[in-house]
């Protein structure tokens, strides 16, 4: 009883170690996300912006100016001239607030770029496992039309056997199974291409065992329904940053300078406090002003054209799906009445009221309607992919 009790427990333990061979795409790219030295290098520019922004509303050093003098009749006594004083660089309060503005959005212009790269490496991570997970189906069809060519060959051999055949058409049947083979080690080898790509695009040190089954299935409604594309999100605010930069190059005296002095000459004290400002006569940075400005216009005008791209995209890939679904649903309806049609004609084959043409006629068909299927299901997904990219979906 032991010995059948450990057996038990050491078929269960293999059993659970199996149904985690594989493990789902979506559990393998939320590791990937934590991981991906990508994202980990582009996560810096968040840092690097935050260290900027310190820098640039940091307050100026004061400046310390100790002087001794000596007067010319003379060596050094108490009675020599010195000085002392302090002075300390200030920004006004107004051109202080535009710089701590300039800082917050450059810091959330930072995140938005995060967030574009994230969206980026999603989208092409998935357009990558979709495009594997196709062609792993695809092998999958030409393993389905190998068994279904052996089936045949063995049928015919049955009929040559009890003399209702020509044993040429168990060679033919034998020949088309053969070519199928063939087939299936080049399709072999595109599915190792592509999950080479995805490995190699997402620059991970783990090979992965996957589930080959689509992201998205057919039967989920989708809309094109109001959000911010992440290339959106980043021109509105280059716009903001470039308006912002804009109203502090209009202010006129963004600083001004005061100094506190001590000096003592031959006994005698004297205290001075001096303020010093820059007028802006000839420096009075309208240039500076409207170049900011071009730039916040031209962030306009890529923020409407690309908000206007993105619309009519979503528009067309919504309606794209639409139709989709409805070639799925007649190419479903049609690969079923296919399989019965096919069935009937296999066992009509057996007792020879079918001919070997046909047999092979339908066949060829029931594959090509299979291959469509798996056409519309791997469009329908790149376009969801797509959808998703656009309606920012990725940069959460």
């Amino acid at each position: 009883m032991k010995i059948l009790a450990s057996f038990f427990i050491l078929l269960y333990l293999f059993a659970g170690n199996c149904s985690f061979a594989a493990e789902a795409y979506e559990n393998y790219l939320k590791e990937l996300l934590k991981k991906s030295k990508k994202l980990q290098s582009a996560a810096l520019v968040k840092e690097e912006y935050d260290l900027k922004k310190e820098i640039s509303i940091r307050p100026y050093d004061p400046v310390l100016e100790i002087e001794r003098g000596r007067f010319a009749s003379g060596s050094y006594d108490e009675s020599d001239p010195w000085r002392v004083s302090v002075g300390w660089k200030l920004r006004m309060p107004k051109a202080g607030k535009r710089l701590r503005e300039i800082s917050r959005k450059y810091l959330r212009y930072s995140k938005a770029l995060y967030g574009l790269e994230k969206a980026e490496f999603i989208k092409n991570m998935n357009f990558l496992y979709t495009e594997w997970v196709y062609e792993e189906l695809l092998y999958d069809l030409l393993s389905q039309e190998r068994s279904l060519a052996n089936k045949l060959a063995q049928i015919a051999k049955k009929r040559f056997i009890n003399g209702a055949a020509k044993g040429v058409e168990a060679s033919f049947l034998e020949l088309a199974a053969k070519a199928v083979d063939s087939s299936m080690a080049l399709q072999k080898i595109r599915k190792k291409e592509a999950y080479d790509r995805m490995i190699a695009f997402s620059a991970a040190d783990v090979r992965p065992v996957l589930k080959p089954r689509f992201l998205y299935e057919t039967k989920s409604k989708f809309s094109a329904r109001k959000s911010v594309d992440p290339v959106v999100r980043i021109l509105e605010l280059k716009e903001a940053i470039y308006t912002e930069k804009a109203g502090y190059e209009d202010i006129l005296i963004k600083d001004f300078e005061t100094r506190i002095e001590y000096e003592n000459e031959s006994g005698q004290e004297i205290y001075r406090v001096t303020f010093s400002v820059k007028i802006p006569l000839f420096s009075y940075k309208r240039e500076e002003a409207a170049l900011e400005r071009i730039e916040a216009k031209r962030s306009i005008f890529d923020k409407e054209a690309r908000s206007k791209e993105v619309s009519m995209r979503l528009s067309y890939i919504v309606s794209s799906i639409d139709e989709l679904k409805k070639a799925l649903k007649l190419e479903n309806r049609l690969l079923k009445e296919q399989r019965e049609l096919l069935k009937r004609y296999e066992e009509g084959y057996e007792i020879a009221k079918s001919s070997l043409m046909e047999i092979l006629s339908l066949k060829n068909d029931l594959v090509k309607t299979q291959r469509r299927i798996l056409d519309i299901k791997k469009r329908f997904n790149d376009l969801v992919i797509e959808m998703n990219f656009l309606k920012g979906e990725y940069d959460g």
